[in-house]
């Protein structure tokens, strides 16, 4: 029986910058330990390095520091001072700088000596990494994370963390070692920013973010989750806090706050994962409702306003919201514009009641109200206005005020001093911003109120399908986008949204023609269209290859590798042009660039197992072919392909008695291998000159009326002696 190997252990062999924050103290131990009478250890960039007190001239900072990083070799700065270089891929240069040493000791330091402490300390720097890193994923470990996030918070700087779960589904243990591989990747290809990432463990990580603001940092959630859905994962949440934003900084807390942002973030995780296969929550939002955007009214101001319209039939609520910061004011203003006016004081903004007034005379007061405010008061003063009239099909009195809400959104997005009916429009922007905050269900929720005031709205329809799709609801998502076409035959978002659906559920051709369809009716001038210029191209060719149309696959992806020159995550879309130029033949092409995609992946199977045969077909090293069969087969899933590549190519390199148990195995399995299975055991107990066997299936091959008539041509020609 051909045994499974355990999978391989994931490990980074190389050092970046953020190894130098987190292992500082440990790194520190190991320089202080080798080099004798060093009282100070620093791991510096260029403009830390020119921040030091050293006696040196800014120029010669400069000098030394790019001498020492270009040549790799150590140099003495001073009397006391050695400069080290490291030997480590970080993306911004550094330089290690040993201070406080004894005089004696630098001045009887040869360079010789300097060289090799420097390569020792790389060797020790690593071994560190590797033991506080885990084994599978190769992340940092979880008992570093609360330490790394106090170490890499600065006094003036956000720091956000994001708890991302990427849970499978499958029973098998192998099942489970590939996905959580396929997960890790994704991850570290989404995370081009290189922050730090921690294994917490149950594919659960932590990423620690420092220097943005809370925008980017949703952003970044709603992109993760996004691209991995496109990617194949079935679930993907996301739970995020932040150390600013919160308050923390005072008395016990702020001894506390690593553990504390980790449990909102794991708080915020959890109530992400009640909203849905993929859906993110911002702890903030959680702990702090009057932050939300749409923020409920408070229930002081709704009292108010249901006291003054009590008794009326028919009214127009009007929510006038200031454009300027100065709240001090909003009292004045209600007694000098609405001083005999039906109206309501609540933080920033005015409730206005007019009864017996449609909304259209209310925008033109309101707008005649704003006009007003503007030319009596210096610049910058302003308002905005949300109008909602009652009765309104089915809305109660306080959805009217909610209404108000998202009318008054509408006119932010619109620009200071508009006013604006409360429409479909509305309904759209309040859908955008629970699906902005990754609250998918709410977002559906107000879309589909939406397209009951205006269902021909495409802009609705595409933000329907979109988040349907977030929330694994296919079927619904792939009818409003052709809704969407039905009215718009060119809609291009439409196009697309429908070349992503069919892409993600399988359906190559699909996939190929919408995309197709997009790229013929793109927008170049349109900002958000011309962007996603590139994306059709590689969404073309991935789903061309998919859908066996090889060539076309190389024509697209090699044109938008060369757009993306230079840009590290190109290297994971060789695989598509190495596997299109492998089943189309050239079997040098492919070679060149599935070298390139295991150079980005070494864990790709397909890759791996396709590249071993080539090298065996070409005598350009039949054990390393082997081996890279052999690893392919280490995380997969029970391939049937890849087990059979496996047992033919052992066949090819002579090793039958090692190719017979994995060939047995597919006698079974093989579906439509099946023939070659028996063409491959043929040749198995041929060589091991186990003739009645091979006669075996040679007189089943040729009997079959299934075969294919190049394989009874080769198993008639087949001398068995």
């Amino acid at each position: 029986m051909h045994l499974l190997k355990l999978p391989e252990t994931l490990t980074e062999n190389g050092l970046d910058n953020n190894d130098f924050q987190l292992f500082a103290p440990l790194f520190t131990a190991c320089v202080l330990k080798e080099i004798p009478t060093s009282r100070s250890v620093f791991f510096v960039t260029a403009p830390q390095f020119q921040q030091l007190a050293l006696a040196l001239k800014k120029q010669e900072k400069e000098a030394l520091f790019d001498r020492v990083v270009q040549s790799g070799q150590p140099e003495k700065g001073g009397e006391t001072l050695l400069v080290l270089p490291l030997l480590a891929d970080t993306v911004l240069p550094m330089v290690i700088v040993v201070g406080n040493v004894d005089p004696t000791v630098v001045s009887r330091t040869s360079t010789d000596w300097l060289v090799e402490i420097t390569t020792v300390l790389h060797q020790r720097f690593i071994e560190i990494k590797k033991e506080n890193s885990d084994s599978l994923t190769g992340f940092y470990k979880r008992p570093f994370l609360e330490s790394g996030i106090d170490a890499m918070i600065a006094a003036d700087d956000d720091c956000h963390i994001i708890l991302v779960e990427m849970q499978a589904s499958t029973r098998f243990p192998r099942d489970l070692f590939a996905h959580v591989r396929f997960g890790v990747q994704l991850l570290k290809e989404f995370n081009r920013n290189d922050f730090p990432v921690f294994s917490i463990g149950n594919a659960v990580y932590c990423l620690v973010i420092q220097g943005e603001d809370r925008d980017f940092l949703k952003q970044y959630c709603l992109g993760l989750i996004t691209f991995c859905r496109h990617k194949g994962l079935k679930r993907v949440h996301c739970g995020c806090s932040s150390i600013r934003q919160l308050g923390h900084g005072s008395g016990k807390e702020k001894s506390r706050k690593g553990i504390t942002v980790i449990e909102e973030g794991w708080t915020a995780l959890h109530a992400a994962c009640r909203r849905g296969p993929f859906a993110f929550c911002d702890y903030d939002i959680i702990a702090n409702p009057d932050r939300f955007p749409l923020k409920p009214l408070k229930r002081s101001v709704l009292a108010k306003l249901q006291r003054r319209w009590k008794g009326l039939e028919r009214y127009t609520l009007i929510c006038f919201k200031q454009d300027f910061p100065d709240r001090g004011r909003l009292a004045d203003i209600g007694v000098r514009y609405f001083g005999t006016t039906n109206y309501v004081l609540a933080d920033d903004e005015i409730y206005v009641i007019i009864a017996d007034r449609d909304p259209d005379d209310s925008r033109k007061w309101a707008e005649s109200i704003i006009k007003r405010l503007v030319a009596e008061n210096k610049s910058g003063y302003s308002m905005s206005a949300g109008i909602s009239g009652y009765p309104f099909l089915d809305y109660s009195r306080t959805e009217i005020a909610r209404n108000c809400q998202k009318a008054l959104k509408h006119a932010e997005f619109l620009g200071y001093g508009s006013a604006v009916i409360f429409d479909a429009t509305s309904l759209n922007i309040s859908g955008d911003i629970y699906y902005n905050e990754g609250d998918l269900v709410s977002a559906v929720k107000e879309y589909r109120k939406g397209l009951a005031l205006d269902g021909e709205q495409s802009n609705l329809l595409n933000s329907l399908g979109v988040a349907y799709a977030l929330m694994n609801r296919r079927e619904p998502a792939l009818a409003a986008f052709r809704k969407v076409l039905s009215r718009q035959p060119h809609n291009f978002m439409a196009l697309y949204n429908l070349g992503v659906e069919n892409l993600s559920g399988g359906n190559y051709q699909d996939a190929v023609h919408f995309f197709q369809l997009a790229r013929k009716v793109i927008n170049r001038n349109d900002p958000e269209q011309e962007q996603r210029s590139a994306e059709l191209l590689l969404h073309l060719g991935i789903s061309s290859y998919y859908a066996q149309e090889y060539r076309q696959s190389v024509h697209f992806l090699e044109e938008w590798y060369r757009l993306n020159e230079g840009k590290g995550n190109r290297q994971k879309y060789a695989r598509f042009i190495g596997l299109s130029f492998y089943y189309l033949g050239f079997d040098d092409d492919a070679k060149v660039w599935l070298q390139r995609a295991i150079v980005f992946d070494d864990q790709d199977n397909e890759c791996l197992s396709i590249l071993g045969e080539l090298y065996i077909k070409s005598n350009e090293g039949d054990e390393i072919g082997i081996k890279l069969l052999e690893k392919s087969l280490e995380q997969g899933t029970g391939d049937i392909d890849k087990q059979f590549r496996y047992g033919s190519c052992l066949n090819m390199v002579g090793a039958y008695e090692q190719a017979l148990p994995v060939l047995r195995q597919l006698v079974k399995r093989g579906g439509s291998l099946r023939h070659k299975v028996w063409y491959q055991l043929l040749i198995a107990y041929r060589g091991l000159k186990q003739y009645n066997k091979a006669r075996y299936y040679k007189r089943k091959l040729l009997s079959s009326d299934t075969v294919t008539a190049d394989l009874v041509t080769l198993a008639g020609e087949m001398k068995l002696s």
